[in-house]
């Protein structure tokens, strides 16, 4: 299903938390586990997760958007992924690599980055 998301609507969370991945990137593929033990270890724990893919327009098929919904599918992931064709997410959290996690939270009114690095 295609959905375009602000970060404000889960201002009323307790974090976000934001994955860049990647499909063909073998630091990605090594990540699936922990990424997944993140999401069972939060859950019911008021914290959103959303996964960013911002390597489509690479060329690289494997990192279409048919094979990334293909990809988050065949994982089993229960939380939204979202295509960043225009790198909003990936030039506005200045992400350099997948898999790359930044945590924001709600302070003074506005997300506020508290951590940005490796998982």
């Amino acid at each position: 299903t295609q959905k375009e998301y602000s970060l404000y609507e889960f201002k009323n969370k307790k974090a976000l938390v934001i994955i860049f991945v990647g499909n063909f990137c073998p630091y990605s593929k090594l990540y699936t586990e922990r990424i997944q033990a993140l999401f069972t270890t939060f859950e019911g724990k008021d914290v959103q997760f959303l996964l960013v893919n911002g390597n489509t327009q690479s060329g690289n098929p494997e990192e279409s958007v048919e094979a990334t919904v293909a990809r988050m599918k065949e994982l089993g992931y229960k939380v939204p992924c979202l295509i960043d064709e225009s790198f909003k997410a990936v030039n506005g959290l200045k992400a350099t690599k997948t898999p790359e996690c930044f945590v924001l939270i709600q302070a003074q009114n506005q997300l506020k980055v508290v951590y940005s690095g490796a998982i």
